[in-house]
């Protein structure tokens, strides 16, 4: 049983690896919290500037980029 999880597994790297798939998005579902508004890979410091700190389930100023773009917050949240 052990050597054939192995082997399952190993046949989905290998798959993986060979496709070639579309890099995801930087917020690609949308989430309001911190870790989501920073740049990837991060900068020295996490963030440009000290971020604003909001209410975690606050969705209300993200705006839908595109598909391959992902979440952005709006305007309004960026003040």
């Amino acid at each position: 049983m052990l050597t054939l999880g192995l082997v399952v597994a190993l046949y989905g790297l290998l798959a993986s690896l060979r496709r070639s798939a579309a890099r995801a998005p930087a917020n690609p579902w949308g989430a309001a919290t911190l870790e989501w508004t920073t740049a990837s890979p991060p900068p020295h410091d996490n963030f440009e500037a000290p971020p604003r700190g909001r209410r975690p389930y606050d969705f209300t100023g993200l705006r839908r980029l595109s598909d391959a773009e992902g979440w952005a917050p709006g305007e309004e949240t960026l003040r």
